[in-house]
């Protein structure tokens, strides 16, 4: 037999019922909001990586093959496979890899405008030859997993390296 509970304890579960869904609600609202922007977030930074690797698989196909640019735009754009079921994103090789005889600045290359093999060119203004440089761009328009979130994420990204061949 069960003990007797009293009306008012009866009466006070019966009027807490409907308090979770409305809980729940409050709560969603906030929720939601960061899952979207976590998840959107996330995306941004994954697609940033992919150009980036993208970038550095066209470096290191200079770097083995020297100057083809066909080779070097098919390697940024298939960094992560050649068919179609096992392409994970859309970087293309744009602007196309550029071939050209430079002098180091600092933290860049300045292009003197010479064509390749750089060699009988005068010197850098440090004194130093001019090189042989290649430089590899590659960019991708980034998709959005839930269109029109609201958040402000870059339409395009894009990344370059400058490899040196001599």
């Amino acid at each position: 037999m069960r003990p007797a509970t009293p009306r008012s304890a009866h009466r006070s579960r019966r009027g807490r019922a409907g308090a979770v869904a409305i809980e729940f609600a409050f709560a969603s609202l906030l929720l939601v909001p960061l899952v979207v922007g976590t998840v959107e977030l996330g995306m941004a930074v994954y697609q940033s990586m992919q150009v980036h690797a993208a970038v550095e698989a066209g470096a290191l196909y200079a770097l083995s093959n020297g100057w083809d640019e066909t080779g070097i735009a098919a390697a940024v754009e298939q960094a992560f496979g050649s068919t179609p079921s096992n392409q994970v994103t859309g970087v293309t090789a744009t602007p196309p890899p550029a071939h050209f005889c430079g002098c180091p600045t600092g933290s860049n290359v300045a292009d003197t405008g010479m064509v390749p093999p750089c060699t009988g060119y005068p010197n850098c203004a440090n004194g130093n030859p001019q090189h042989e440089y290649i430089e590899i761009s590659a960019s991708l328009t980034r998709t959005s997993v839930i269109p029109n979130s609201g958040l402000v994420l870059p339409a395009t990204f894009s990344a370059k390296s400058i490899v040196r061949l001599n």
